[in-house]
């Protein structure tokens, strides 16, 4: 028995869990599956090059298949057609087939599937269903260069449902799934306490080999910073936490920038606004959808679509990361070892990056300022931003 005041933020830890409506036919060929992980391969542009030449390179070409075939994992026809498709000009597309989702119910597997959703709908160009409708947008040409680097694609969602369900809760302390209480107590159910609500955002697709190149070229200082709070969450069990990974932490920072600035534009409170992360190193792919979903209003206003837009993203995206460059809490943010939950967030406070609890999908941690714009070794001066 432990005595709490009943006001104390550690009485009642909820576990919930959500999911997108989206279409459940959809999953990708292989060569939709492989596509951005062959392009990244060192060797792919090569083999556009012999290609695209002229004389009898068919040994090379057929050499340089077999290597990026077996390194990456999937057949040499797969290599192939992604190659003549990106020679071509054409848009590497996947056949329909169906989603299969078995094993324990977990938030991860619902990010791949929904994941594969976005990336199939950016390849068709656009989706529609009942409750799910979304169209590709072009970034503005005239963004600079490494807003162009960084940001492959993007994705406009004009009609989202969301189901959100209540798993159970924690006290005192959050341990393993193993220690969560029902919230069926004593009367066990089929079935769990869940809400529907309806909304609309933007997707960003990232460049995955960017955010891998940059993580690989880190400090020795900082990498062992990353390791030793990875074994912190290990450690001490923040079992709710992902990884911890410097791309990670520079996405996850970035929607938070991001999610701030349109606040002031999209015509909708800050807590109505949500974040969804998605990033695989496994399966080699990085993204973030910013969107809006609240109980009480059905439908959508149009306000957070309209700054996903071309003539609008650029700048909202810039903006952001201005505002990042300097916190009113500086320099004491920005040096700060470790500070919120955990100790896990280090150039990040309530003044610059943190927002609504509500807002966050990961506790308001695992964010650091210095990740992205740090002038020796962030990600976005790597990429030629101007900071």
């Amino acid at each position: 028995m432990v005595v709490l005041q009943r006001g104390a933020t550690n009485l009642h830890y909820p576990d919930t869990i959500s999911a997108l409506d989206i279409p459940v036919d959809i999953e990708e060929s292989p060569v939709s599956q492989f596509a951005e992980q062959v392009k990244a391969h060192g060797l792919f542009q090569k083999l556009l090059t012999f290609i695209r030449g002229t004389g009898n390179t068919k040994d090379l070409i057929d050499g340089f298949v077999t290597v990026i075939a077996q390194q990456v994992g999937c057949d040499e026809a797969v290599v192939l057609e992604i190659a003549t498709a990106e020679v071509e000009g054409r848009a590497v597309t996947g056949g329909k087939m169906k989603s299969q989702l078995t094993g324990p119910v977990e938030q991860g597997v619902f990010l791949e599937e929904e994941w594969r959703t976005m990336r199939a709908a950016l390849n068709a160009g656009e989706m529609i269903s009942g409750t799910f409708a979304a169209v590709a947008e072009e970034l503005d040409g005239a963004a600079p260069q490494w807003l162009r680097s960084l940001v492959e694609r993007v994705l406009l969602i004009r009609r989202l449902r969301e189901v959100r369900a209540y798993l159970g809760f924690q006290r005192v302390k959050p341990g393993p799934a193993e220690r969560r209480v029902s919230p069926d107590v004593g009367h066990p159910e089929n079935w769990l306490a869940a809400t529907e609500v309806f909304g609309e955002g933007f997707v960003l697709a990232l460049n995955f080999a960017a955010l891998e190149r940059w993580s690989k070229s880190l400090p020795a200082s900082e990498l062992n910073a990353i390791a030793d709070l990875e074994k912190k969450r290990l450690d001490e069990n923040f079992w709710f936490l992902p990884k911890v990974d410097p791309a990670f932490l520079a996405i996850h920072t970035l929607s938070h920038l991001l999610l701030r600035q349109v606040t002031f534009d999209c015509g909708y409170s800050s807590s109505s606004l949500r974040e969804r992360i998605y990033f695989d190193r496994i399966n080699q792919y990085a993204g973030l959808m910013i969107y809006t979903a609240d109980a009480d209003s059905e439908g959508s206003l149009g306000g957070l679509v309209r700054q996903g837009r071309s003539d609008r993203l650029a700048r909202s995206i810039i903006a952001a990361v201005e505002q990042g460059r300097w916190c009113s809490s500086d320099p004491v943010c920005s040096e700060t070892a470790g500070q919120g939950l955990g100790g896990f967030n280090h150039a990040a406070c309530h003044a610059c990056c943190l927002v609504s609890e509500t807002s966050c999908t990961h506790a308001n941690t695992l964010l650091d300022r210095r990740m992205l714009i740090d002038p020796a070794w962030g990600l976005l001066p790597r990429l030629g931003a101007e900071l």
